[in-house]
């Protein structure tokens, strides 16, 4: 059995970059190993993309991917304390805890 990291649900806010198109979008779940985004269409398995987040950029490849979700790789770990930022911070978070409702997806959008 293959281990695989804790999930912690959370509503935090990210910018996916994906070949060179940029898509508002928000993390459902997050561990250090990799994460669940809401999206509005499926990626390619094995698909190379960046979260934006803070002015920060993260590396991380698709591994699976419906009409409404993706999940993600990331290209390292992340410490506890990153764990902990995506898990508490954001503009969608009450009182230091996710809400826990279904988001509203976004499509692709070129941003300037």
């Amino acid at each position: 059995m293959k281990y695989r990291a804790h999930r912690h649900p959370t509503r935090y806010p990210v910018t996916l970059e994906v070949a060179e198109k940029r898509q508002r979008t928000t993390l459902s779940n997050v561990s250090a190993s990799g994460a669940s985004i809401d999206v509005d269409m499926t990626f390619p398995v094995g698909q190379q993309v960046v979260l934006d987040y803070s002015g920060q950029q993260l590396r991380a490849t698709v591994c699976w991917s419906t009409d409404e979700q993706a999940g993600l790789a990331f290209g390292r770990p992340l410490s506890a304390a990153e764990v902990e930022r995506f898990r508490y911070q954001g503009p969608s978070l009450s009182h230091g805890r996710p809400q826990h409702h279904r988001p509203q997806t976004v499509g692709f959008t070129m941003l300037s």
